[in-house]
């Protein structure tokens, strides 16, 4: 059976309000808040924009994958 990695893409978006003397400052601000968790994008920030995109790969760089990174693994039959 042919193997493939997919690629699942979600964006997610949330507007945040910031009072800043500039906008450099507000999204400073809004960086750090960010970096330290703060601010935690979670499904409410998903609206509606995925991709999945599928591309075969050889078994070398499937076996490569599931060692190094422990990638879930569906198979088709599991699939119905």
């Amino acid at each position: 059976m042919a193997k493939f990695k997919v690629r699942i893409t979600e964006k997610l978006t949330r507007t945040v309000l910031v009072e800043a003397e500039n906008s450099q400052k507000a999204e400073q601000i809004v960086t750090d808040a960010y970096e330290k968790s703060d601010i935690i994008l979670d499904d409410r920030d998903f609206h509606g924009e995925s991709s999945i995109i599928a591309e075969k790969i050889k078994d070398e760089e499937y076996k490569m994958l599931d060692r190094a990174f422990g990638l879930d693994i569906i198979t088709e039959s599991e699939e119905k």
